[in-house]
């Protein structure tokens, strides 16, 4: 589900081949990818005044284009991970920071 709303936004998803619907990645996998863009789910309301430890963990790699353009980001999970109609309100929210994204991009 979260690769179609990926893909709903222009984007892909760098593990969308993946079997498992919620894969454990490696380290080493994301660092191989060097995606454009981090994304993860966070508990209960999304503030990114407050530390996110499962996002923040990847600052140790500056080099990895996420870090480096700033594209570090969570997603309420309450949006994002269930088939409800707030889904739409998350797939509009991760629409908005791919745009980000995209505009951060080196000309």
């Amino acid at each position: 589900m979260f690769s179609e709303v990926i893909g709903m936004c222009g984007g892909v998803n760098a593990f969308g081949a993946e079997k498992l619907r919620v894969p454990t990645l490696s380290t080493e996998a994301v660092l191989a990818a060097n995606p454009e863009i981090i994304v993860t789910a966070t508990p209960g309301a999304t503030t990114l005044d407050r530390p996110l430890p499962a996002i923040d963990r990847w600052k140790r790699w500056p080099s990895l284009m996420a870090v480096a353009r700033g594209n570090l980001l969570g997603i309420d999970g309450d949006l994002i991970n269930r088939p409800t109609p707030r889904l739409a309100l998350g797939a509009a929210q991760l629409c908005d920071d791919l745009e980000t994204a995209r505009q951060r991009r080196p000309e």
